[in-house]
Formats: C-alpha cells, structure tokens, sequence
C-alpha cells in the first residue's frame, strides 16, 4: 500500500509535456541555422558537467538518439565550432527528446532522479551513440560529407520534426494576454453602462444592424461566478492552443494571422447561414428550417475555438503527456490534443445549446487550415533529415530539393481536417440533440397557472363559404381528439371551452355540425354554441362581437381566436401550444398574447387586451381586422402600448390552411401549398417578438 508521502511524492511529480511538430513537418522556426546551434549548445551540456550551463534548455535522458536538423541551413564548420567551444563529449538526441524546460512549467520541475527516458516508454528509447567528438579532434563537416551521410536517413521516408516539452501556460502567451485585457475592459465599460453591447445573433444583424455587437460580442462575459468560469476556461483553452499552434504555424506572428482570419469569416458565415435557415428556407423548404439558427446568441470565443481545434489537424498526431509516479514507480498517460481540446470545447454546452456558432466554426477552421497550409507550402522547404554521427554510414548522392507536390500536401491536409470536422460534427449533433428532445408541460403545472374557472376559451368563427365544404367539423375535430372525453374536475381539460360563433342565420354547415356534436361525449364537454341573427359579411363586426362576448361569458384565463379552415396540425403542435402558453406565463408574466397560427387564426389574448381589441376593430375600420389584432398585440397601436415588445409566438405554425380557395375575405386569395405545418411563424424573426 502506497504511503501517504509516496502519494505526496508522486502528485508532486507529476509534469504535463506536448509533443510539438514544425509548421508543416518539414519546416520549423526558428532558422534551421538557428536551430542546430541551439541543439548542439545543448548537446553540449549533457556530458554531466553543468558549470557551463547557461541555456534553459536542460535534458536528462540517457538514452538518447540522432539529431535532427534541416540541413537546407547547415553550414560547414557550425558543429566543429560548437563542439569546440564546449569542449565536452558529444551526444546526440531524439526528436522525441524535452526541448525546453520554463521556469514557470505548467507542473512543478521534475527531478532528474525521474529521466524522461524512463517515462517516455520503449518506444522513445535508442540505442547509445557510437560515436563522439572531441576538441583536439573536431571534425569539420563540409556539404558533400553532410549529403553523403544525410542521405540514408533521408530515405526512410522520415517527414516530421517533433519534439517535446514542458507544457508552460505561466506567464501566459502573448495573444492570450491581450484578449484576455480587452475582454475585461469591454465588459466592465459595458457593466457599468459606459458601453451597449450585447450577445451577437443573426436576428439582431439581418434586421437591426447592430454590427458593432457582432464584433464584440466575443469579448463580452458577465461579472458573475457561472460566467466567469466559462470566460476563464475558454481562455485557458485559448492558451493551449495558441502554445501548441505556434510552433506548427511558425511563430506567433501567423497565429495572429490565422486568428484573424477566422474571426470575418465565422461572422459573415453564421449571418449567411441565419439567413439561409431561417428566412429563405422557412416557407419554400420547410424541412431545412431552423429556428435556432436565426436566434442562437454568440458564447464569447467558443466559435473561433471550434476553429483553432480544425486549425489543430495540422499536427494531428501531436499529444499530451503526463508524466507521473513515485521512487520506484514511473508512469505515463498520453493523449491527443485534438482530443482534450476537443472535449474542453464542449465543455461550454453544459451551460446552453451553442450548435450553430460551433458549427460555423469548424467550417471557418477548415478553410484556414487549407489557407494556412498554402502559405507554408509556398516556401522553400525541404525533407528533414537526421545526421548519424557515425563513420560507418554509407556515402550516399542525397536529393537535396526532393518534395511533396503541393496538390498532394494540401489534399493531406484536408483529409485530416475533414476528419476532425466530421467527429467534431457528430459530437455537436448529440449536443444539440439533448437539447432538442421533447420536452412537454404536464397537464398539472399548466393547470396552476390561473386560478380561474376556466384556462382557454378558443372562439371558432364560421361563416357560409361557397360550396358549403364542411371545413368546421375537420377544425373542431383536430382538437377534441387530443382532450379525454370525460376529464377530471379540476384539471386542465375540464377547464377548457370551445365556443363556435356565427354572426348568420341561415348557415347549414354550422347547423350541421351542431347536430352531429350534440350525441358526441366531447361534443357536449367542451363545445359552446353561439348563432347572431345577421346576414350581412361583415368579418370585423363579427370579430368583434364574438370577442367581446367570450369575455363575458367565459371568465377565462386567456381568449384564443381561430378560423373554422385552421385545423390545429396534430397532438405535436398541440402539446407545443400548451408548451408555448405555459412558458410565456412563467419566463414572460407581463406579456399580452401568444400567436401560434397566421393571419387571425392562432391569436391567444389575455382578457384585458381581448376586449380592448374588439373595440379597436370597429375604430380603425381602414386597416385588415387581422392586422388590428397584431398591432394591437405588438404593441404599435397607441391604446396598447403595455404590450410593446411583450408577444410570444412558436417557432413553426401549428396550425395549417385548408380554406385557402373558398375565402371569406374577398380581399384575400391563398394557394394551396401555403400557411401548412411547420412553416416558419411570419413573425419568427422580428426581434420584438420573443419565441419559444
């Protein structure tokens, strides 16, 4: 059993290293000049002599194997100079080897009691070197001899520099830092008022302009303890990438480039595809409608995130590894970046469904990738190779330009890019999907929501149509067959009325259907019937009459006016009207209506501005009966300004048309194919209407 200072010993340990490629694999930054003096500095410290060590660079494994460098740099004399001013025993390294050690590591500084070699696994352990240098006897390496003894190792077919160190987020990387000041100025400005800014979405855009919200709604959060820790995490997601894409892009200078990149093309293409789901495709394909991508607000720099993750696929194959263990126990656990950092995204979904800024994203990443990778390719690289310091090596003529064709290096890099968005894709589907399962109020909580004797009182106006299509008893049945024939008193269905109004005398259909109803269990629960001695086509007087009469005789918690052709679409939309009711009540307790249906149809008042409507219909007698009741509802009549900015309305329509040729209104001519299930609401999209 492990001692409770053994466990001590072994946290303490514990060091997190990244493995770290070159900007495409054959490229590294900085020069490979630049680079093999540092390497052989370093190599030349590791003879156990540490009274000339002045670079941070500090290695500790034994077992150690060849050195790899560009040899496009390598001048003649750069390693007999090195290895002479030293004066010590060469040994040559790995690319898997630690390359830097920062006084600030992410983990405390591992003893060298722990070799890394030990940690790193039999797969990063060569064999010792054969060969070493002395200063009486350095050897100076003029082009032919490197080619000579380059060319072996260049025909392994050998394509990636990697190395690896100490994952180091203190103090924290320059882009890092400076987003991390603007953020905190832009929302304290906006706190305390000096700013109005809010969370970006296409709705606010495409009918708004607010332009400015769009662009800095990234560094916006809230001063409270759950937005802070979101603010915080993401920004230490920032760090991880901006440490590990650095060093494969070629310094921090294309980081920013690559950042800011993706920053105009995540917005323009989150406001194009808001646009193109929502307003385009809502009533000419209906299937592609997605209410969310009209009004899903912007999560701080999660979308450029997503993107940096598809950006990450360039070295694909780099990884995390923590290294852990006691005096007798070393341990390593590895992981992806892509992996970890992928799973840190999604993190930012236990708060809320951010699908389609995410998605956006990895489509911008993408193309940065494939943009980025351009860049690099059109620089002078060639393959990298590793000098074996070994008299044994054959001469070999060594292709000193030889390289990937461009075509080919990019399809690579969209294969690979293509892989990370396809699963990053799929886990942002079962994200959304967990938010978009069906959720439906029980009958008890909307039941509560008034103490009135009854809850909804739906007023069903009829009037003679030409060929008398019996359009009613399709209406009225859509709804009774979703409500028991016998409820409970008490309950949400014993509290809800259906009252059928015609303003005619003579009307067949309706006298019909009153008929039929009258030995029908539902048909005596919750219908009501109403007849007017009337002749004349007068929709606005009839609208009105009927409105105020439902006021008064039903004391209900809300009025509900539809037309005898708006059948309501199936036991779906009905649940998701109560649904629409229910939360208006509780998130909305001030609001004067919901609309679920169009034109008339589908309009769910409060009793107040019900009676008040039916006298506005007779005042404003130049203005469509319909519209009067929408303004009125909006708030953009004078007599109703309590209701500014208050209307609820549904995602989709959740009613349809089957009217649509024998119109009461000789104003009004339909088609067939329009106002059916699950057309986008004609008011979904106006930013003063809230949806849910």
């Amino acid at each position: 059993m492990p001692t409770f200072q053994s466990l001590l010993r072994m946290v303490g340990s514990m060091q997190l290293v990244q493995e770290v490629s070159s900007s495409d694999g054959r490229r590294s930054k900085p020069s490979s000049q630049t680079l093999l003096g540092n390497h052989l500095d370093s190599l030349s410290n590791i003879d156990g002599s540490s009274k000339n060590r002045k670079s941070s660079y500090n290695h500790v494994s034994e077992n150690l194997s060849p050195l790899t460098i560009d040899t496009a740099s390598h001048h003649q004399g750069a390693f007999a100079t090195s290895a002479a001013n030293n004066g010590s025993s060469l040994t040559s390294y790995n690319e898997s080897s630690i390359s830097r050690v920062s006084s600030f590591p992410f983990f405390p500084l591992r003893s060298s009691a722990y070799p890394y070699s030990n940690f790193l696994g039999p797969d990063y352990q060569t064999e010792r070197p054969r060969s070493t240098v002395d200063q009486s006897s350095s050897r100076r390496y003029s082009k032919s001899n490197d080619e000579s003894e380059l060319g072996d190792e260049l025909g392994s077919g050998e394509s990636k520099q990697k190395s690896h160190k100490l994952l180091c987020l203190w103090p924290l990387p320059v882009v890092t830092r400076y987003i991390i000041t603007l953020s905190t100025v832009i929302s304290t400005f906006n706190t305390i008022g000096l700013l109005r800014l809010n969370s970006s979405a296409p709705i606010y855009l495409l009918y708004r302009y607010e332009y400015i919200s769009l662009i800095a709604s990234p560094f916006l959060f809230d001063f409270n303890l759950h937005s802070l820790f979101f603010f915080a995490w993401n920004m230490l997601l920032l760090g991880l990438f901006e440490e590990s894409l650095t060093h494969v892009l070629g310094g921090t200078q294309m980081f920013v480039r690559v950042l800011a990149g993706i920053a105009p093309l995540t917005f323009i293409l989150r406001n194009v595809f808001g646009y193109v789901f929502s307003k385009s495709t809502g009533f000419a394909l209906p299937i592609l409608f997605f209410s969310d991508s009209l009004h899903e607000s912007n999560s701080g720099f999660l979308p450029f995130l997503f993107s940096l993750l598809v950006v990450q696929s360039l070295s694909i194959d780099d990884k995390y590894i923590l290294l852990y263990g006691s005096d007798k126990v070393n341990c390593k656990y590895t992981v992806r970046k892509v992996v970890l950092q992928l799973s840190m995204c999604l993190v930012n979904f236990i708060r809320r469904n951010v699908f389609w800024w995410s998605f956006t994203g990895l489509i911008s990443g993408l193309l940065a990738t494939l943009v980025a990778q351009y860049a690099l390719t059109k620089q002078d690289y060639i393959y990298p190779a590793k000098l074996k310091y070994d008299s044994n090596v054959r001469s070999r003529t060594l292709d000193i330009n030889r390289r990937l064709p461009r075509w080919r290096v990019l399809l690579d890099t969209f294969i690979r890019g293509a892989s990370v968005f396809v699963v990053t894709f799929l886990a942002l589907l079962l994200c959304n999907s967990y938010y978009k399962r069906a959720e439906y109020v029980k009958p008890s909580d909307f039941a509560a929501i008034s103490e009135k004797p009854n809850l909804i009182t739906f007023v069903t106006m009829t009037a003679p149509r030409r060929g008398d299509p019996d359009y009613l008893t399709q209406t009225l049945h859509s709804y009774l067959t979703n409500w028991p024939p016998n409820p409970t008193d008490g309950t949400l269905y014993s509290r809800i009325k259906i009252m059928v109004y015609t303003n005619f005398a003579q009307h067949e259909q309706y006298d019909r259907v009153k008929q039929s109803y009258a030995r029908d269990v539902r048909g005596q629960q919750y219908l009501e019937w109403f007849k007017g001695n009337g002749s004349d086509l007068n929709q606005r007087l009839h609208v009105s009459q009927a409105l105020e009469l439902a006021v008064n005789q039903f004391d209900s918690a809300y009025i509900g006016l539809m037309e005898d052709d708006f059948p309501i679409c199936g036991r779906r939309e009905w649940q998701e009207l109560l649904n629409v009711v229910y939360k208006a009540n509780v998130e909305y307790p001030n609001h004067c209506g919901v609309f679920v249906g169009t034109g008339g149809s589908g309009l769910i008042m409060k009793p107040n501005i019900a009676q008040k409507a039916s006298k506005l219909l007779l005042q404003y007698t130049d203005v469509p009966p319909d519209i009067i009741l929408q303004k009125c509802l909006l708030g953009e009549l004078p007599e109703c300004q309590e209701c500014t900015n208050t209307l609820i309305s549904s995602k989709r329509l959740l009613m349809h048309h089957i009217g649509y040729n024998t119109s009461t209104s000789d104003e009004r001519s339909y088609n067939k194919n329009e106002f059916q299930c699950g057309w986008r609401h004609p008011f979904n999209g106006n930013p003063s209407v809230t949806v849910l």
